[in-house]
């Protein structure tokens, strides 16, 4: 199986239509976003309709939980952005959004940490500086059930060999 994994696109329409120009060459299997879909200050509007419109497994990153969640007070700026530009159809897509997704197969995908989407995987934020996580938990603790996972930013784990292919 090919399996192309996208994460963090941030409004980049335009990024994101440079990557579906490449995936047309590279014949994936499947595609997964791992999150944080529209919140930036380029083209969230235009994103969101995008991301609706190919239909691809999506995971809710922490962005666009803050986007549909947060009071509009609580925003930060490239939030407020993406939350005013949206309509109500896209922000109820963007807030049906599953945090995590597993393929079956022994594939299992979220953003950031399987149970909380605005931590890192392998880093600690500490003293407002990010660090090298003191102590590594295998990934097993997160979802057993996995023996590949995929989380935003991209981290991959493996904990035998796998059948996916990444690019």
């Amino acid at each position: 199986m090919h399996l192309a994994i996208l994460a963090d696109i941030h409004g980049n329409v335009l990024a994101l239509e440079a990557v579906l120009a490449d995936l047309q060459h590279r014949k994936a299997d499947n595609v997964v976003n791992l999150g944080d879909c529209v919140s930036g200050p380029l083209w969230p509007r235009e994103t969101a309709h995008r991301l609706m419109r190919l239909d691809w497994p999506t995971i809710r990153g922490n962005h666009d939980r803050w986007v549909t969640d947060w009071p509009p007070e609580k925003h930060y700026p490239v939030d407020a952005f993406a939350f005013r530009a949206l309509d109500a159809a896209k922000l109820g897509w963007l807030r049906a959004l599953p945090p995590t997704f597993n393929f079956g197969d022994g594939i299992f995908a979220c953003h950031g940490r399987p149970r909380d989407d605005n931590a890192y995987l392998l880093e600690n934020v500490e003293a407002g500086r990010l660090v090298p996580a003191r102590t590594h938990k295998r990934l097993s603790a997160f979802a057993p059930s996995a023996h590949a996972s995929y989380c935003a930013p991209i981290a991959i784990f493996l904990e035998r060999q796998q059948s996916a292919t990444l690019w």
